[in-house]
């Protein structure tokens, strides 16, 4: 169990890097700023 959910964060957390930098690339604005 506790390797799925290291995974699963891990895919969340990939997932999230990848929104960032093309919704950066895109409205040149950082998401998670706030």
């Amino acid at each position: 169990m506790l390797s799925y959910c290291r995974s699963d964060v891990d895919i969340l957390r990939r997932c999230c890097m990848v929104f960032r930098e093309q919704f950066m690339e895109i409205a040149n604005v950082d998401p998670f700023r706030y």
